[in-house]
């Protein structure tokens, strides 16, 4: 799990986190710190690895791709790699789980 604390006035902060990364708030922690300008609100945004996994890997990968076209070799490394990644995952959704993998599932 990954956890962002944001003062809860911070807008452009939380915009650039639900705009990236799909994510909603989680809570707010109010009189979380204290400032000059009196007591600071934080909101938290958190993501599992889950939603990382389905979410935000694919999204900061075609950005990272965006970045690096001008880079031939580099291009052709990140499309490797994310065509292996897709490749794993296609396997894996049709590969019978063992025990320990059902158990895992069902602690989550």
């Amino acid at each position: 799990r990954v956890d962002f604390h944001l003062d809860n006035e911070n807008l452009q902060g939380k915009r650039w986190l639900e705009q990236r990364f799909f994510l909603d708030a989680d809570g707010l922690l109010r009189k979380y710190g204290i400032l000059r300008r009196g007591n600071l609100d934080a909101v938290v945004y958190g993501m599992t690895n889950n939603q990382w996994r389905d979410y935000a890997a694919p999204r900061v990968a075609q950005r990272l791709l965006g970045k690096v076209k001008g880079d031939l070799v580099l291009r052709r490394r990140w499309e490797a790699k994310l065509a292996k990644q897709k490749k794993r995952e296609h396997e894996d959704m049709f590969r019978p789980k063992t025990s320990a993998a059902v158990e895992e599932d069902q602690e989550a």
